[in-house]
């Protein structure tokens, strides 16, 4: 059976609230919606929760993280969510009551995605809702496409990552071949290579594939890679040599 993808999944509503008031008025607002919900009492049963890593922590969705709470405030519960999940795609929404909003402030700036005021209409928070999906699966999209690019990027070898970053800097085959001593057939064999394994049919994609990621090349050693695709292709090994060293390669990809 195929797993659900996360991004066309139905979302979660994760509320983090003490008031058990507010929690079953949401709760049954989600439940009208049959949108799926998960409650927490307390911001340490939340984080217990976050560190084993349920599902929802990779879904689309949204938590709402009330402001004043026993033991662990909402600001403090968000600190620690940022460390334990840096990149979490779920936006977070602080409830909190008018006195609170100059303390909502400041973890806007470290990467809150919104506060509403209580009490909240149904109305209001329900638009909210919609931004917050969206915008969570558009962070779980990027953050998909990372992981996709990180593992294609460990297929390559060390020699087809070489001619990547020339190709990244424009160079011709013939002008690769050149720089890393090797035949303008063994570049074009790593160039197509290089196409199947990052998933792009052209120097143009590989460009525009490279720089979305915030991709960096690896620094250029100047020599020569002593092999040719003639040699390859005979099977027959290349002969070591002071270019191979110098470009810090081994003989085998």
């Amino acid at each position: 059976m195929s797993l659900e993808n996360p991004i066309i999944a139905s979302p979660t509503v994760i509320i983090v609230d003490d008031d058990e008031a507010v929690t079953k008025s949401l709760r049954f607002l989600m439940d009208s919606k049959s949108i799926r919900c998960q409650v927490f009492n307390s911001g340490v049963d939340f984080l217990e929760a976050v560190k084993k890593q349920p599902p929802w922590l990779q879904s689309t969705g949204c938590i709402f993280l009330d402001v004043r709470m026993p033991n662990l405030s909402g600001v403090e519960v968000f600190g620690q969510l940022r460390k334990l999940q840096p990149n979490l795609a779920l936006p977070v929404l602080f409830m909190t009551a008018h006195g609170d909003v100059p303390v909502v402030t400041k973890v806007l700036k470290d990467g809150a995605y919104d506060f509403l005021e209580k009490p909240v209409s149904s109305e209001r928070l329900l638009a909210r809702l919609d931004d917050c999906f969206e915008v969570s699966r558009q962070r779980l999209q990027v953050a998909l496409s990372r992981k996709d690019f990180a593992e294609r990027l460990h297929t390559l070898t060390e020699r087809e990552m070489a001619v990547m970053a020339r190709l990244y800097d424009g160079l011709s085959n013939k002008e690769i071949a050149e720089l890393l001593g090797n035949s303008v057939r063994t570049i074009e064999l790593r160039r197509a290579t290089i196409y199947s394994k990052m998933g792009v049919k052209s120097s143009i994609e590989l460009a525009r594939l490279l720089q979305s990621s915030d991709w960096q090349p690896p620094p250029f050693v100047a020599g020569k890679a002593a092999d040719d695709a003639e040699t390859e292709k005979a099977g027959k090994p290349a002969k070591a040599g002071k270019a191979a060293k110098a470009v810090g390669v081994s003989e085998a990809d």
